[in-house]
């Protein structure tokens, strides 16, 4: 049997989606506007034009986002603006690490907010892009030898947890152990160098291999030594001495559709970490058994796939927990999923004002919150009940978008039980009479101003909302919410589930992995808690927590 490396985009993702986006009503059609917005995107240390910069402008009178790129001399211009305010995020072009992006996906700094007036023609709008830090060193063994195929990750240190990885040096290591990790905001970093494949075997006979390491030299995160990096610094040379200790394996087989053992399928581990979900794909033997070596311990994810079809049969996702032993004997079975056919219905039985059409429906994948194949959505159609196909493992039901303002999600049920942040792994098909989706406009308001430690309104500040007790901690509950201010520090959240909330503000997105409980744990101590009752409105005024320390 061998081993092959997989890309698992798709397979795997930590589960911080959203799916009750903003509703496609909320923003009014774009229109031919009058007001223009141009100026030049310029590197923060030099001046110097940066060319090839994406530039997006986003808002409330824009049904889309526009995007331009800058000229040669780092010139963007924006046209046929209707009036209102906007948020301007620039990025630069993929090959261009040197400088931070504002107001980029990965939440970076951020972006910059102008209004215009009808009419209006603004020149000279000029953002600079501040310079990326970065890190670089070496990685080596017990005796000081360099070691090559190893990948460092840096990972920015705060209460919200880590996210992913904002650093990179590449697909590994060099021959002579060097790494370079760029493109890093000013912060706190813990480093983290992994053997790429999960560890390597000093030899077959010891069974061991080395593991996961913070830089200098430790597996337990509260003895990594932080490394403090400002802005556009270049931080070195630092040494990441790999620990070795015992490794494991896991063994299984996998059967087919027809329940008999199968060659046709690939076995892909993974694990959570603190840089994101890791995994490797592992094809399977002539008789379908499996082995998965040098496997260090932790918690995994396995799931097997049938080979040639992207969107065939797989297994149900298992969590396996490896700690001083090898796991053996894991059956692994392909199935097509179940169907799941569902009702729409509203808590005042009301028809609501908006069209089946424009709602779709999906599941999210339960803990260990891991994503076991693509996103699968189900259309609703015009009696209002839907069907799911291809749902496996331990799943949320939820809606995406919404046709009109305030209309959200409120109870999921099945057979009568409230499972609405309960994940249920459907073993059958089921009927729009065991499945019901309760929507609403009606439920808690809780609003206020968020302002700084000496009493100003902060514009733009994000705020966090989320249950505070810890079993419902996930991004995915119908109690997490996110979003920001207006322009003058007030923020609103409404049609809130009665219950006992943390809420917190901060002015800047940040790495935040909304699967991870741990990452939900770090930010208590800064968060106020707040009970509301059912259609309660209450004001809760706050202040920016500092998520630096």
């Amino acid at each position: 049997m061998r081993s092959v490396l997989l890309p698992i985009v798709g397979l795997f993702l930590g589960s911080s989606l959203s799916v009750q986006g903003p509703p496609p009503r909320d923003a009014p059609a774009s229109q031919t506007g009058t007001a223009s917005l141009s100026g030049r995107v310029v590197a923060g240390d030099t001046g110097a034009p940066i060319r090839e910069a994406t530039v997006t402008i986003s808002g409330r009178n824009l049904s889309a986002s526009r995007t331009v790129s800058t000229d040669a001399d780092g010139r963007y211009a924006l046209t046929n603006l209707p009036a209102g305010q906007y948020r301007l995020a620039v990025r630069p072009s993929g090959n261009r690490a040197g400088y931070l992006a504002l107001g980029g996906p990965r939440g970076d700094l951020l972006a910059s907010v102008v209004e215009l007036a009808n009419g209006e023609k603004r020149s000279g709008f000029d953002v600079a892009l501040p310079k990326a830090g970065a890190i670089y060193g070496r990685v080596v063994d017990e005796f000081g030898e360099p070691l090559s195929e190893v990948r460092v990750e840096a990972l920015r240190r705060g209460p919200a947890g880590f996210g992913r990885s904002l650093g990179f040096s590449g697909a590994s290591t060099d021959d002579r152990g060097r790494f370079r990790a760029f493109g890093l905001e000013p912060g706190d970093y813990y480093l983290k160098a992994s053997l790429l494949g999960g560890g390597r075997l000093s030899t077959a006979e010891t069974g061991e291999g080395y593991l996961p390491t913070y830089y200098p030299a430790t597996t337990d995160l509260a003895e990594a030594v932080v490394v403090p990096l400002a802005g556009g610094q270049e931080y070195g040379e630092v040494e990441i001495r790999l620990v070795r200790s015992r490794t494991f394996h896991l063994a299984g087989i996998v059967l087919g559709l027809d329940g008999s053992p199968t060659a046709s399928a690939t076995v892909t581990v993974a694990q959570r970490t603190e840089g994101g979900t890791i995994g490797q794909g592992h094809s399977v033997d002539s008789d379908g058994t499996f082995v998965v070596s040098q496997l260090t311990p932790g918690t995994y994810t396995v799931v097997a796939a049938q080979t040639g079809r992207f969107e065939g049969p797989t297994s149900a996702p298992r969590v396996i927990v490896i700690a001083n032993a090898d796991v053996e004997n894991l059956a692994l079975a392909l199935t097509e999923g179940v169907s799941l056919n569902g009702q729409i219905v509203t808590e005042d039985g009301a028809v609501p004002a908006f069209s089946p059409r424009d709602l779709r429906m999906t599941v999210v994948p339960g803990p260990p919150l891991v994503r076991s194949g693509p996103p699968v959505y189900g259309a609703v159609k015009d009696d209002w009940t839907f069907e799911i196909p291809g749902v496996r493992g331990p799943v949320l039901v939820r809606t995406v978008g919404f046709a009109a303002p305030g209309w959200r999600l409120k109870t999921v049920r099945y057979r009568g039980a409230d499972i609405s942040d309960e994940p249920v792994e459907f073993k059958q098909p089921t009927s729009p009479r065991d499945l019901q989706v309760v929507l609403g406009n009606r439920g808690a308001v809780l609003s206020g101003l968020v302002t700084d430690a000496a009493g100003r309104p902060v514009p733009h500040a994000w705020v966090l909302l989320f249950p505070a007790e810890p079993e419902g901690r996930s991004s995915a509950s119908l109690r997490f919410r996110s979003g920001g201010a207006d322009k003058d520090g007030h923020y609103t959240n409404p049609v809130l589930p009665p219950g006992d909330y943390l809420v917190l503000a901060f002015v800047a997105p940040f790495p935040f992995d909304g699967g991870d409980a741990r990452a939900f744990d770090r930010l208590v101590p800064k968060a106020r808690r707040v009970t509301l009752q059912a259609d309660e409105t209450k004001t809760l005024d706050l202040t920016v927590a500092d998520l630096s320390k």
